[in-house]
């Protein structure tokens, strides 16, 4: 294909419903178990934090005002690098292809994008390390984005030389409940490895020996999406460290993402390489935890 082969404008737009329509097709495996806001400015604030505050019984004939000033704070969502993915057409059959609903081009980089909105979700930079953001990395809190938070020991289950157990999920049920969220209103949702899968699998047919296994939908799916009033994801972007995989379990009304720049796409002639197309898809992004008591690192050994 000539390298002055142009663009045309009703080809961008076509290209651009494409990725849309693909966007709904690939998705992120945490969106949907998180809460949405429309990013604005260089931050914005995801929640107000009041401390604990204790009410009083007025007693009889006393018109005094009762000051009881909470402790506030806040957690914010900040304007953070684009998420992108894009590559040059420099062949005209394949060229043609990208605005085919069923374009490989289109959903190989969709799906790159898709996979790095997960490592956010989770709290990790590009390179698979626990960084800034997310469920397990480091947010920002203050009455402005001054001040950096880590994830705090206290949230963490401890791996105990083991993998998934039944006692480690009881114990996030029981963690949860205790921070007060009200565990009949709203689903906790765990983030696990095909390796914790293998665990949880065990888990059900362990608890469903005395019953015709042939008739347990987990076992008959080979996966367990939802138990213990649990939901679960499995996904391959967890950190390890040595042999200690971080699986993370959360109240998804406590992550909220920020968007700036949903996913969208692109295609134009880059005057800079010889005119070539170039075919892109990003979006912008941040995500936070609302609360830290919202959120369980959950250690497992592999």
């Amino acid at each position: 294909m000539a390298n002055d082969t142009l663009i045309e404008q009703s080809f961008r737009y076509t290209y651009q419903d494409m990725v849309t329509l693909v966007s709904q097709q690939i998705r992120s495996k945490f969106r949907q178990f998180s809460v949405e806001k429309i990013g604005s400015g260089k931050a914005m604030s995801a929640s107000d934090m009041l401390g604990t505050v204790k009410a009083r019984r007025r007693r009889s004939k006393d018109r005094s005002n009762f000051e009881n000033t909470a402790q506030r704070t806040r957690r914010w969502l900040v304007f953070r690098d684009e998420i992108e993915s894009g590559d040059y057409i420099d062949d005209e059959d394949v060229l043609r292809s990208v605005n085919n609903p069923q374009s490989e081009i289109i959903a190989g980089h969709m799906a790159a994008v898709q996979r790095e909105l997960d490592d956010l979700y989770i709290g990790l930079d590009e390179n698979g390390v626990v960084n800034n953001g997310g469920l397990l990395g480091s947010v920002v809190e203050g009455e402005t984005p001054s001040t950096t938070v880590g994830f705090p020991s206290a949230q963490t289950i401890v791996h105990g030389g083991a993998g998934l157990t039944m006692a480690k999920l009881k114990a996030i049920r029981e963690q949860f409940a205790w921070a007060d969220y009200d565990l009949d209103r709203e689903n906790p949702v765990m983030a696990i490895t095909p390796t914790q899968m293998t665990d949880l699998l065990g888990i059900v047919d362990a608890a469903g020996s005395s019953i015709n296994l042939a008739e347990q939908a987990q076992l008959v799916d080979g996966k367990v999406t939802r138990f213990m009033n649990m939901n679960f994801i499995e996904s391959t972007r967890l950190p390890i460290v040595g042999t200690t995989r971080d699986c993370v379990a959360w109240m998804p009304s406590n992550l909220v993402l920020g968007v700036w720049e949903d996913i969208n796409g692109d295609i134009w002639n880059d005057t800079h390489a010889g005119n070539t197309p170039y075919a892109q898809v990003e979006g912008r992004f941040d995500v936070t935890r609302k609360q830290d008591n919202g959120v369980i690192k959950c250690e497992c050994t592999e």
